[in-house]
């Protein structure tokens, strides 16, 4: 799990909080500890997130009895020899509470295989699970594409299934006895694939062999386009798989788009090729949409006996779009000895309305009696009603909730004997899981009972030891490092409700005490809570903290819009800052956004879309709020009191210790004369003067405007220097050349317009990789960013990840890894905050 690290770092007295996925132990002065942690309860052990979710992604599968479940898992406590940093696949013993791990080479202590999973399926008995890695795993594996391995967890072997294949080999099935696989990739491995495209393929898991599947009817040849995402049955003799071929039955008539898929079933070895999701009054037309994600159903003996469900956006699969008239995706499923399809995503009973929204990815028992899916329509389960995983009776004709919620269930499958069903979602459906973690679950279908899978052997609860927070570079630290402030939706977080997602809420943790106070509530001890707070920003001192919320924390704030607030920790008053001029000024008419509060508490900068604070309606602009006057200035406007507003939006507000000085980025081409075109530059705004500079120059102070687009600002403390992240290898000439397309840090002195390149090595090269969100101390000397360039420092190796790296620009010191967490680490470090 990620968590923000706060550390001492070796140069200067300075803390500096980053994101990084490593854990840590007892700190010490110099040592990172986590920010964001949790206590945990009592008879308890941590957990962290497991499942798939979005397109192209595979849910977990089951054995045929449900017994055994495969799953991918962050989570550190499942088993033993693997890489933490890492997303792991596992298997789930039901019955006895053994957790497997599936992606390692050979032995029983075989090297876990570092990669993501997106593609594994397990067998009928449990015991082969067959999954994709460009890891080359195997010494026959010559290559860097996807590969198909086997794990064979009683003999544990892992073995390479696709050796001679050299192009990627993906979207994979196995067949229930576990004798075949079938896979889709654009190598030719037939004399008749001579199409230049992805083919589905069958390998005989015992020999080696493979035969073309997306072939034309009583041919071995392949057809005129790609066919890709095959489901085989359960004794491997028949294939469905979806094509944009159009010649691959007699007669066909496409009636949909030339990128639709159609759905089709093969007889392997009979070298029959049929339309599945064919027109209801035709077996040779295609239906108006495309077809996607067939699951065949069991081991049929005849073409008469095939059962597929499937994907389908076409309204004349089971009549003349009167069933299903909308367009969204729904499930049918095609019994091959009669027509039409029958929609399966449909409230109860036979003639049950159709989902009144998306419907994907089926998965069906071997006697095709049960069927479950995914919906987000409201009219299936129960209010509130989202996103749900369901289970379609064809005997009852009965639609049901199968997920423990409908808010966002996702990926459900059936076991093949109909008697469980797993699925996706956040936690909370047993006592042992968290309401903070994404988990997997399974429920017994007759009993209902429902069982966390994602857990290791036991019963004690599991609890996340930390939670998610993702910086917003706008002072999340005091200047001692002692408070800390962030948003957070831990339900085990004060004030933030018992339903993940409920409560957006903004705190204040004490890291010397451990106390953790709620910041986003109206006036008072026991004030109000905002339901959406964010963006949350600390005074040096740690007492004044800035934020954004949606709902009114005073009366005044009627607009329904979000809106900056401070709350003053001590005395505990909450006072609105987006408003206009004056103590009791107009409440902005529009939403507010991205505060920022200067270090010594008295002004805020903000950014906002309202029209009635003394400028035209229609951009983006930014102001800044003064607490003790009421005074509200525009930043983001030329040169003088009354210069015009920027004619483009503005964002990015940074502000320096006494509020004095603003640095943001603009599309405007008013504010200097000297950028004139509409990418984005930055500009400080003096306010004690009236001057807006613009800094995204060349050297010096009249340097030519740099080109492109530039973002990642930060000010010093002391306004004396800004940072930013830029491609244009001119704001450094004698630096360059830059390596094309990763972005550098910048450094400005506003003083005299020296430019100076932050991600520099030693021998005077600008990084090698992209490095960006730079941050200042007070005094502007040392700037803290993120990089994912392996050439800024001596002694260690961060390739293929980021790390943080430190800068003193006095000295040229840098520090990093392993100060700021592992340079190896599988999610890197980024994001820091001084």
């Amino acid at each position: 799990m990620r968590f923000r690290f706060l550390v001492a770092t070796t140069i200067g007295a300075l803390s500096l909080l980053f994101a990084s996925s490593s854990t840590a132990g007892t700190a010490l002065p110099g040592d990172a500890f986590p920010t964001t942690y949790l206590t945990p309860p009592p008879n308890s052990v941590p957990g962290s997130n497991s499942g798939v979710s979005g397109p192209g992604y595979v849910g977990s599968g089951q054995s045929t009895n449900g017994r055994y479940v495969v799953f991918v898992s962050d989570s550190d406590n499942l088993g033993a020899g693997y890489n933490l940093d890492r997303e792991n696949l596992f298997r789930k013993d039901l019955q006895t509470g053994d957790v497997e791990l599936v992606n390692r080479a050979t032995g029983a202590n075989g090297a876990s295989i570092d990669d993501y999973f997106y593609d594994f399926v397990v067998s009928g008995d449990g015991n082969l699970v067959l999954f994709t890695t460009s890891v080359k795993v195997d010494a026959a594996d010559a290559d860097d594409k996807s590969d198909l391995y086997l794990r064979n967890i009683q003999a544990d072997t892992t073995t390479l299934l696709t050796p001679s294949v050299t192009e990627d080999a993906y979207s994979i099935d196995l067949s229930a006895d576990g004798n075949f696989a079938v896979f889709t990739t654009s190598q030719s491995l037939a004399a008749g694939d001579l199409n230049g495209e992805a083919d589905v393929y069958r390998l005989k898991l015992s020999d080696g062999t493979t035969k073309l599947v997306s072939a034309i009817h009583s041919t071995l040849n392949a057809g005129n386009a790609r066919s890709t995402g095959a489901s085989i049955s359960d004794d491997g003799a028949w294939v469905a798989f979806m094509s944009r071929a159009t010649n691959l039955v007699a007669g066909f008539t496409k009636n949909n788009g030339t990128y639709d898929d159609d759905v089709y079933v093969r007889s392997v070895d009979g070298n029959t090729t049929s339309l599945v999701s064919s027109r209801f009054d035709s077996a040779t037309n295609s239906g108006n949409g495309g077809s996607d994600e067939p699951e065949i159903a069991g081991a049929p003996a005849a073409i008469g006996q095939v059962k597929i469900a499937f994907t389908s956006y076409s309204t004349d699969l089971a009549d003349n779009s009167l069933t299903d008239p909308d367009g969204a995706a729904s499930i049918y499923l095609r019994n091959m000895a009669i027509a039409p399809s029958q929609l399966l995503s449909r409230a109860t009973g036979p003639g049950g309305a159709s989902a009144d929204s998306r419907a994907h990815t089926p998965s069906i028992s071997a006697d095709a009696t049960k069927l479950v899916f995914s919906s987000d329509a409201g009219n299936l389960g129960p209010a509130p009603d989202y996103y749900g995983v369901y289970l379609r009776d064809l005997t009852t004709s009965e639609t049901k909730l199968v997920s423990a919620r409908n808010s966002y269930a996702v990926f459900g499958a059936i076991s093949r004997d109909g008697t469980s069903g797993v699925w996706g979602e956040a936690g909370g459906a047993t006592p042992d899981s968290d309401p903070d973690l994404a988990s997997i679950f399974t429920r017994n279908l007759a009993s209902n009972e429902i069982r966390l899978v994602s857990r290791p052997k036991g019963s004690k609860k599991v609890r996340a030891p930390g939670f998610g927070w993702t910086p917003d570079n706008n002072r999340a630290l005091s200047s001692t490092g002692r408070y800390f402030v962030f948003d957070a939706y831990s339900t085990q977080l004060p004030g933030a409700g018992s339903t993940p997602g409920e409560r957006g809420v903004v705190y204040r943790r004490d890291l010397k005490t451990g106390e953790t106070a709620i910041v986003s509530r109206a006036t008072g001890a026991a004030g109000a809570l905002a339901d959406n707070a964010s963006n949350a920003s600390v005074s040096s001192d740690g007492n004044m903290v800035a934020f954004r919320a949606s709902e009114s924390l005073v009366p005044a704030d009627t607009n329904g819009q979000s809106d900056i607030y401070v709350r003053d920790v001590t005395s505990g008053v909450t006072t609105l800052v987006s408003r206009g001029d004056g103590a009791e000024g107009v409440i902005g008419d529009d939403r507010s956004d991205d505060p920022v509060i200067s270090g010594d508490g008295k002004r805020v900068a903000f950014e906002s879309d309202a029209t009635n604070f003394g400028v035209p309606g229609g951009y983006t602009n930014i102001f800044v709020r003064d607490l003790a006057s009421g005074t509200t200035f525009l930043v983001s406007r030329a040169t003088t009191e009354a210069g015009a507003p920027a004619n483009g939006n503005s964002g990015s507000p940074s502000i320096s210790y006494d509020g004095s000085r603003v640095a943001f980025t603009s599309y405007g081409t008013n504010l200097s004369p000297d950028d004139v075109d509409s990418s984005v530059s930055v500009y400080l705004r003096i306010l004690n003067t009236g001057e807006t500079l613009l800094l995204s120059r060349e050297p010096g102070l009249t340097g030519t405007s740099l080109p492109n687009y530039h973002y990642g600002v930060t000010l010093s403390g002391n306004g004396s220097r800004v940072a930013f992240t830029t491609y244009e290898e001119a704001a450094v000439p004698a630096t360059a050349p830059w390596p094309v397309g990763p972005t550098q840090v910048v450094v400005r002195d506003i003083a005299d317009g020296t430019n100076t390149l932050a991600s520099i090595s030693a021998g005077g090269q600008p990084g090698d990789d992209t490095s960006e969100d730079p941050s200042f101390s007070r005094d502007g000397n040392i700037i803290a960013f993120e990089t994912g360039a392996t050439n800024l420092r001596d002694g260690f190796d961060n390739t293929g990840n980021s790390a943080v790296v430190v800068r003193d620009l006095t000295t040229g010191l840098v520090s990093g890894p392993p100060a700021f967490g592992p340079a190896l680490s599988g999610t890197g470090s980024g994001e820091p905050a001084l």
